[in-house]
């Protein structure tokens, strides 16, 4: 399995397991706070080197070089690591089981939050919940499409590449055309491919409202849970199903919980990664391979910081 994962770093790597999307913190740390050694294989897999007495506040501290980017800059940092410690890297990962999915738990809920992503990203968080409302028969509401201001990516997001409207994860519609306008930021990328892949009856259109957030600085993923909270402005208690995507989904729990402060039942759920294996993310380069690496650890980074302020030890 491990050598399917390091062949296809290009996939974004993690699912993440549901022990995971409740701060399972024994993953990082034990109850003294002493780093995990699955954690401790991770930092040194990544050249960060953990002495004996390191804690909490240590570690929090090295893993800060995971995240020196801009967001901007995120998948650009080229070449960092090499393919054997990627190898390393994905081994630690697979071991701290953050390659599985996150199922719903219930059959209905009152909102849906499809969150707003890169383009291949977004695409198979729409497949993720068009399979579950297919096979699983899960009810909702209504769908609300997250989307931030973020420029687009072109060499990521290759939106009229044939590979990339023909890969089996959610191949467009038969006959589909280009937008008649630019698409500038990611709420444009979003609105366009949803008009543009087939979708479930339940998930049409009609179904479906757009969020975007105007900002001067690039938004972030609490900016748009924000927006969302301020038009919608839903009842105390609401169920509330999200749609996200690895290596994201620990990050967007947590963002989401920050912003809506545990007043509404909340589940977040990804895919799982052997269902992500298609020509787009196998046709990219071995540089962009790389950086998908940076932007987990810079992921990572976050989650475990939250989780050290979260978490009682000693």
């Amino acid at each position: 399995m491990i050598k399917k994962f390091t062949f296809i770093v290009s996939l974004i790597l993690m699912c993440l397991p549901s022990s995971s999307l409740v701060l399972a913190s024994e993953t990082f740390f034990d109850r003294s706070g002493v780093p995990s050694p699955e954690l401790r294989n991770l930092l040194e897999a990544s050249g960060i080197k953990v002495e004996t007495d390191d804690g909490i506040k240590e570690i929090v501290n090295k893993t800060k070089q995971w995240s020196i980017l801009p967001p901007e800059q995120r998948y650009r940092e080229r070449g960092k690591y090499s393919s054997d410690q990627r190898t390393k890297i994905l081994q630690s990962l697979d071991k701290m089981g953050f390659f599985k999915s996150n199922n719903p738990s219930k059959k209905e809920y009152d909102y849906v939050l499809v969150l707003g992503n890169l383009a291949p990203q977004f695409l198979v968080e729409l497949r993720t919940l068009k399979q579950h409302v297919e096979k699983n028969n899960i009810k909702f509401g209504k769908i609300f499409v997250l989307g931030g201001n973020r420029s687009i990516d072109v060499e990521i997001e290759r939106l009229f590449d044939k590979r990339f409207s023909e890969n089996p994860v959610l191949a467009y519609k038969e006959g589909w055309s280009k937008p008649s306008q630019d698409l500038h930021n990611e709420i444009d990328i979003v609105k366009w491919l949803y008009q543009v892949v087939p979708l479930p009856e339940a998930m049409s259109l009609e179904n479906v409202q757009f969020i975007s957030v105007a900002t001067e600085k690039r938004s972030t993923r609490q900016d748009t849970i924000k927006a969302w909270l301020e038009a919608v402005k839903p009842a105390p208690g609401s169920k509330i199903l999200a749609v996200s995507f690895p290596p994201s989904a620990v990050f967007d729990k947590l963002a989401i919980n920050s912003v809506l402060k545990n007043k509404f039942e909340i589940e977040v759920i990804n895919c799982d990664l052997s269902e992500m294996v298609d020509p787009y993310f196998n046709s990219v380069t071995e540089e962009t391979r790389s950086a998908y690496v940076s932007y987990l650890l810079d992921r990572m980074h976050y989650i475990i910081s939250i989780t050290a302020q979260l978490e009682s030890f000693g």
